[in-house]
C-alpha cells in the first residue's frame, strides 16, 4: 500500500496497513484526490469493499481516534472500554489496562505522574505467562490512580493539528519523580494544545547528588525537543517556557560534560527560552498571555531589512567573502534560489524529483530570502528580539566553517563553537555535522596528548 500510494502520503492521505484516510481542504480538491487514489488502486490490481468505505465525511474514526476539521480526539467507543474496565487483580490485567490507556497518553496532561502507582506494580516483573497470573497488591493509591486515569480520558481535549506556518510553544517541567511537556500553538488567536508528553524518572535520575533541579529541568527541555516533539520542531521556530531561571539563561550558564552534550543536541533547533514562575507555568490560561512570534511577523520585519553589517563582518573568520559566488557552485541552493525568485512552489510530482537537500531547504521556505544574490535564513535573536540573518552554507564549505570558527574562537569548547556557528550560518543536516565535528575535535585532542606524552 505504501508503494501504491507513494507521493500522496502525508500530502492528501494517510495509510496504516490497509486503512486509508483521504483529506482535502475543499470539495473540488477532494474529488481529485479520490480519483487519483482510485486510479492507483486500479493500476495495482487492488479492490475496495464498498460496505467498508465511507465517502465525503465531516468526521471519521481512524486508528482509535475521531478526526474532524477541529482536531483529533479519542474514539468514544475505546474510551468506554477504559471506563468500564474492572479493577485489575493480576499483573496481566494491569498491563492490559495501562496499554489501552497509554495509547491515549498524548491527550492526558501528566499521564506518567497519574499512572505511577500502577506502573510501580509492574516494576521488576518479567514478561512471561507465569508472572502474568500473579496477583497484585492493590492499594488505595492504585485505586486513586485507576479512577484518575479514567476521569482524565473522559475529559480528554480535542488536540489541534500542527500548523507549520506558525511558531510552536513548548512548556517543560520536571519534578523529583518525572518529566512533563506540552506542545501548543496560537491558532486564530487561541492557544491550542497539540500534544502532551510525560515520563517517569529513571533510577539514576532520581539521585539528588547526580541530578540537581537545574539538570532535571534541562533534561526535560532536551527530552521534549529532541525526542518527544522532534518531528514537529525540526526546522520550525518555537519558544520554550520553563520555571527554572538558570535554564532560561542557558547561554551563560556553567555546564558540566553531560549538560554540554545535551545543549549540543539542541543546537540544531531554532528556539528561544523564556522564564515563567512555577505558579504561572501550571496555568494554561495564563500561559497564553505571553507573546509569540508568528512566521508572518518574521517575514514583515525582514522584508525591509537587508543582511545587517554585523552578519557579514569578518568576525566569522571564514575565507571567501563572496558568498553569492560560493553558493553558485551548490546545485541544491541554486534550485531553491530559482524557486524563490520565481515565487512558485513545486508541484507534488516535481517535489518527488527534487533532491533531499532541496526538500529540506524548502521546509524553511517561509524563512528564506535572497538578499544581494545571497540565500539567507531569517531568525529572531533571542537577546535583542531583532531579526538577523544566517548564510545558507553550501555543503562543500561546512567543514571549513567548523574549523575556521573553532580556530577563531581560540579553540573554544563545543558549546561556544556551536553557538558561534549557529549565529552566522545554516545548512541542511546541521545536527549530523555536529557529530562529525565532535569526532574531529576529540580526535585532534587525542593526537595532541599522544604527541605530548609518547
Amino acid at each position: 500500500m505504501q508503494h501504491c500510494l507513494s507521493g500522496q502520503i502525508a500530502e492528501s492521505l494517510l495509510v496504516y496497513l490497509d486503512d486509508i484516510i483521504i483529506y482535502s481542504p475543499e470539495f473540488s480538491s477532494h474529488l481529485q484526490h479520490l480519483d487519483e487514489v482510485f486510479q492507483r488502486l486500479w493500476r495495482h490490481g487492488l479492490k475496495l469493499q464498498p460496505n467498508k468505505c465511507k465517502f465525503l465525511q465531516q468526521e471519521v474514526k481512524f486508528l482509535g481516534h475521531v478526526v474532524d476539521k477541529c482536531g483529533v480526539r479519542p474514539d468514544p467507543d475505546k474510551i468506554s472500554a477504559v471506563i468500564d474496565w474492572p479493577v485489575p487483580d493480576t499483573i496481566r490485567q494491569v498491563r492490559s489496562f495501562l496499554g489501552l490507556a497509554g495509547y491515549y497518553r498524548r491527550f492526558v496532561s501528566g499521564f506518567a505522574k497519574i499512572a505511577r502507582p500502577l506502573n510501580t506494580l509492574l516494576t521488576g516483573v518479567p514478561v512471561n505467562k507465569k508472572t502474568d497470573r500473579r496477583k497484585v497488591q492493590w492499594s488505595p493509591e492504585c485505586q486513586t490512580a485507576f479512577e484518575a486515569l479514567k476521569a482524565a480520558l473522559t475529559q480528554a481535549p480535542v488536540l489541534a493539528y500542527a500548523d507549520y506556518s506558525l511558531p510552536f510553544i513548548v512548556y517543560t517541567d520536571a519534578s523529583g519523580r518525572g518529566l512533563g511537556a506540552v506542545l501548543a500553538q496560537v491558532q486564530e488567536g487561541q492557544e491550542r494544545v497539540i500534544a502532551y508528553a510525560s515520563r517517569n524518572l529513571h533510577h539514576t535520575e532520581r539521585n539528588d547528588a547526580n541530578y540537581s533541579s537545574f539538570k532535571l529541568e534541562l533534561l526535560a527541555l532536551k527530552w521534549a525537543v529532541t525526542q518527544k516533539f522532534k518531528d514537529y520542531l525540526t526546522g520550525a521556530r518555537f519558544v520554550v517556557y520553563t520555571d527554572n531561571n538558570p535554564v532560561a539563561h542557558l547561554q551563560t550558564a556553567r555546564l558540566g560534560t553531560v549538560e554540554q552534550r545535551w545543549v549540543a543536541q539542541l543546537a540544531s533547533f531554532d528556539y528561544e527560552i523564556k522564564y515563567r514562575s512555577g505558579k504561572s507555568n501550571t496555568n494554561a490560561d495564563a500561559l497564553s498571555r505571553f507573546p509569540t512570534v508568528p512566521a508572518e511577523h518574521l517575514e514583515e520585519a525582514g522584508s525591509e531589512r537587508g543582511v545587517t553589517s554585523a552578519a557579514i563582518e569578518p568576525t566569522c573568520e571564514v575565507e571567501g567573502s563572496d558568498w553569492a559566488e560560493t553558493q553558485a557552485g551548490d546545485l541544491d541552493i541554486q534550485v531553491v534560489k530559482q524557486l524563490l525568485e520565481a515565487q512558485v512552489a513545486p508541484t507534488k510530482l516535481e517535489h518527488q524529483t527534487l533532491s533531499h537537500g532541496v526538500r529540506r531547504l524548502l521546509q524553511q521556505q517561509k524563512r528564506l530570502l535572497i538578499k544581494d544574490g545571497i540565500l539567507c535564513r531569517k531568525v529572531l535573536d533571542e537577546y535583542t528580539q531583532e531579526i538577523r540573518y544566517q548564510f545558507v552554507c553550501p555543503s562543500s564549505r561546512c567543514h571549513e566553517v567548523w574549523r575556521k570558527i573553532h580556530e577563531a574562537a581560540a579553540h573554544a569548547g563545543v558549546d561556544r563553537t556551536l553557538s558561534r556557528i549557529w549565529q552566522w550560518f545554516y545548512w541542511v543536516n546541521m545536527e549530523g555535522n555536529e557529530v562529525l565535528f565532535f569526532c574531529h575535535f576529540y580526535y585532534f585532542i587525542l593526537l595532541f596528548l599522544v604527541s605530548l606524552f609518547c
